[in-house]
């Protein structure tokens, strides 16, 4: 997970956690972790942070060698959808993510405010 995060932030040129961030997670910063497999090996994964009455997506990372079956299945739409799902299921009111896939987030139903695309609960 650290190489994917790694290599998807610095593709991008985005800011990203210090090497050892994912190292000194615990229980306590109640995160979980979506993923998407080929067979055995991960290909993409997203945070899901949960607050008292919001969540939020982020630490995105992607195996960029399965870029053409990532873009052909959809798999950003799937893990994005179900981390909303379970958002809805959980009853945050508020969905935070990370800025990137401004465009994407948009037709999803984000609205994009500074630094953060912000899903409002209907």
């Amino acid at each position: 997970m650290i190489d994917l995060y790694i290599e998807t932030c610095d593709r991008h040129k985005d800011f990203r956690e210090c090497d050892d961030f994912f190292l000194n997670l615990d229980e306590t910063q109640k995160v979980e972790w979506y993923g998407i497999f080929k067979e055995s090996e991960l290909i993409m994964f997203s945070g899901y942070w949960k607050n008292s009455n919001s969540v939020v997506f982020g630490m995105f990372g992607k195996n960029y060698k399965y870029e053409k079956l990532i873009r052909k299945s959809y798999a950003y739409f799937v893990m994005n959808i179900n981390m909303i799902q379970q958002a809805i299921n959980d009853n945050y009111k508020i969905i935070y993510s990370s800025y990137g896939e401004k465009n994407i987030k948009k037709q999803m139903g984000y609205m994009i405010e500074n630094y953060a695309c912000v899903m409002p609960k209907n």
